[in-house]
């Protein structure tokens, strides 16, 4: 940079991924990338219509990135367990759509094969289908776990993934109590082998495959859609607008493309 950064005027938006730096007294335009003025003219798939393009991108991922994931996290196996409205945070990332919750007590158990892949199962009262074979099904709560223990000591890993941890909370979503009753129904030996699988969870959700980065451009793109018009005057009137006014619209026009937001858009003024 030719100039002190005390010279210029940055101004960067890090959620419509553009980045502008201007030389103070400058009269050159800045060079962007594609200018957006609105989100109209994206077409923004209906709920049901993503169902199929999402679980294609959760077999990829369970089929090419998992294995690679729990070989570097040096994990045999891998257990999800959660209950009813109480799900791990890592849950919906590994179930095929469409699902809104866990169902009873859902588990999932994931085992590396000689030939590096990695079986998928559940041992649930409902099945999930594809892409999990069920290794378990029906009966009650009781026969749930003893299957659960049957299907680890069968299989007899070495060092078991749990999803619990002292400093992440997106790797700690297996309950106290659920933790412990893993403990009662397994063999000692292999109550032994449980370790926290923090370092496998945190790699999955920070992980993008390649079908998922195709789609990035076009969702960064909504994204500057919906800023631009939040700060252009389609949204804003001078001296009647505050700056949650201009929350509360990025936050309502997400909702009315059918996106959930992440955490609640945050807009403020600097002088």
């Amino acid at each position: 940079m030719s100039l002190a950064l005390s010279t210029r005027a940055c101004v960067i938006s890090l959620l419509s991924g553009l980045s502008i730096c201007a030389a103070e007294g400058s009269t050159t335009e800045p060079v962007q990338g594609r200018v957006f003025e609105s989100a109209d003219r994206f077409d923004v798939l209906s709920t049901r219509e993503r169902v199929e393009p999402e679980n294609r991108m959760v077999r990829e991922r369970l089929e090419t990135l998992l294995p690679r994931l729990m070989a570097e996290s040096n994990l045999d196996m891998w257990l999800v367990i959660n209950r009813e409205y109480a799900e791990d945070p890592v849950y919906l990332t590994l179930v095929p759509q469409p699902a809104f919750a866990a169902r009873r007590t859902t588990m999932l158990v994931f085992h590396i094969q000689p030939d590096g892949s990695v079986a998928r199962l559940s041992v649930n009262r409902y099945p999930l289908g594809e892409p999990y074979s069920s290794a378990w099904a029906g009966g009650d709560l009781e026969a749930q776990w003893k299957a659960l223990a049957e299907v680890i000591v069968s299989r007899n890993p070495k060092r078991i993934g749990i999803n619990v941890s002292r400093d992440c909370p997106v790797a700690d979503g297996l309950t106290s109590a659920l933790h412990a009753r893993l403990r009662e129904v397994l063999p000692s030996e292999f109550a032994s082998r449980l370790v926290p699988a923090e370092s496998l969870v945190v790699r999955w959700l920070e992980t993008r495959s390649p079908s998922e980065l195709m789609v990035y451009p076009q969702i960064v793109a909504i994204a500057r859609g919906v800023i631009a018009e939040a700060f252009s005057t389609r949204v804003i009137t001078a001296g009647v607008m505050t700056t949650q006014d201009v929350a509360w619209y990025i936050r309502s026009r997400f909702e009315s493309l059918g996106l959930p937001i992440w955490f609640f858009p945050d807009v403020n003024r600097q002088r």
